[in-house]
């Protein structure tokens, strides 16, 4: 046994004998339906906010508060452990509030009842966040039971109102920097590369949103005294929507393309057929790129989705030349793509080839940045050890081909603070649809990881009586 093995022991052991209380944790957690959308009652994400904040206070945090964020039903929870001022510290986040459970008829079982089915929970926010809350929490609870204290100071952040973009967040970092001030934050809040591997995720795409309608009409029109000789809205959105791209789906204006980094990236081995399983590929259906591109298209390209398409509605699908169509698209952004550019070229576009006269409205609610990171700050040579005694295998430095457009904020606003992304989800998880789950062998290793790398970083960090800067390499 090595000397950090019989450093942490104490916490790994307190581990292994209480997973069941932190899943008994989970499951108290699930049970509260803390969906932060508008329509949905705040109440519930109010509740959850206060378990949370008890639990946190029986793990050993000290100072817990409740901090109002931009709804004071949707509050931010804070508490910390500072055992000496001289060690780094840590900030671990997470947030409890959910999606929408979406049709409750395609569950298998109660989306806000926590079931364990073949090794794997499933819930609503199960893996995403709460999951991550348990995560963070557990690592606290296992040093400070088992070895009586934690080997760094620890700070811990949660948050209720990141499925709905984190509206509030940038004013609440303005207001709190100084509370939040710490030398690096872990953000559990993303997929390991595969159930067996472990993964650190160093980019994450970003995302531009925008709505396009077209009328041309003050109401729908009987199709049969009208088509012809007019034009129909919704068979016009679709060719200007298919305008936006090539006969294979790429993003097709030379100018978005030219913002786009082209330097060749690395990939992992990966299992194509895998892929195509977990994606639910039906028969006969073909990828959009080469099988051997597809991380690197996921991870370090472009894309653009129609994620709504309205005109009439099945119900009420008759014989008619729409008055109007809209719909909901998305661009995943890349480096070093300018969101706001971005935006404005597609919408110039959609100007251009809109036909017939017909009124036209492009807009957007704002936009999520990309982010990459380095990963030459000690703390990720810290995670990567810690994922491998953990896990029995190296992580893979990943991308991601979500975003999350907070991170860019937190790490801006505590200095250029490494931002270690990590996983308590995997391809199975189904984070955002029906059936969510968080696989129990994979939440377990990554607790162990984050018990061990406190130890690392107490161990290769040198004292806080110098400067910052010598965190970083």
């Amino acid at each position: 046994m090595t000397n950090i093995e019989q450093k942490v022991q104490p916490a790994t052991t307190h581990f292994l004998k209480n997973k069941e209380k932190y899943y008994q944790w989970l499951s108290e957690l699930v049970a509260i339906p803390s969906v932060s959308f508008e329509g949905f009652s705040q109440e519930p994400v109010y509740q959850c906010a206060l378990k949370v904040a008890d639990l946190m206070k029986e793990v050993g945090l000290n100072h817990v508060q409740i901090l109002e964020g931009e709804n004071s039903l949707r509050p931010y929870i804070y508490g910390e452990r500072i055992e000496d001022p001289q060690k780094p510290t840590v900030l671990f986040y997470a947030h409890y509030d959910v999606q929408p459970p979406g049709d409750e008829a395609l569950w298998l079982s109660p989306p806000f009842q926590l079931q364990d089915r073949n090794q794997r929970l499933y819930g609503r926010g199960a893996a995403d966040d709460k999951g991550g809350v348990l995560l963070d929490l557990a690592t606290v609870d296992c040093w400070v039971q088992g070895s009586g204290k934690l080997p760094v100071n620890v700070k811990v952040l949660m948050e209720g109102e990141e499925e709905i973009g984190s509206p509030g967040l940038e004013t609440f970092l303005e207001k709190h920097v100084e509370l939040l001030s710490s030398d690096m934050i872990i953000i559990p809040d993303v997929e390991n590369y595969d159930q067996e591997t472990p993964g650190i995720t160093v980019s994450l795409r970003g995302i531009v949103p925008f709505e396009v309608e077209v009328q041309g009409y003050k109401q729908s029109l009987h199709s049969g005294l009208w088509s012809g000789p007019l034009p129909d809205p919704a068979m016009s959105l679709c060719q200007m929507i298919a305008s936006l791209v090539d006969d294979k789906g790429n993003i097709a204006l030379p100018e978005i393309l030219s913002m786009v980094d082209t330097q060749k990236k690395s990939v992992p081995p990966f299992d194509a057929q895998k892929f195509r399983e977990e994606a639910g590929l039906l028969d006969g259906v073909q990828f959009r790129v080469p099988e051997n591109h597809i991380k690197e298209s996921l991870w370090f390209e472009p894309s653009l989705t129609v994620n709504a398409f309205q005109a009439s509605s099945r119900q009420q699908a008759g014989n008619i030349i729409c008055d109007r169509a809209w719909a909901k698209l998305s661009i995943r952004t890349v480096p070093f793509m300018e969101p706001q550019k971005v935006f404005d070229l597609v919408k110039a576009h959609l100007e251009k080839v809109c036909p017939f006269g017909l009124h036209l409205s492009v807009t957007s609610e704002g936009f999520g940045d990309w982010w990459q990171t380095s990963t030459d700050h000690k703390a990720f040579q810290a995670m990567q050890d810690s994922m491998k005694r953990a896990w029995g295998k190296d992580p893979v430095l990943m991308g991601c081909g979500a975003s999350i457009p907070f991170v860019q904020s937190f790490t801006e606003a505590l200095g250029g603070v490494p931002a270690l992304l990590i996983g308590v989800e995997d391809a199975e998880t189904k984070a955002h649809s029906e059936n969510e789950s968080l696989s129990k062998q994979g939440w377990e290793k990554a607790v162990v990881s984050c018990i061990y790398f406190l130890e690392e970083v107490s161990e290769s960090f040198s004292s806080k009586s110098s400067s910052r800067g010598d965190f970083s390499s």
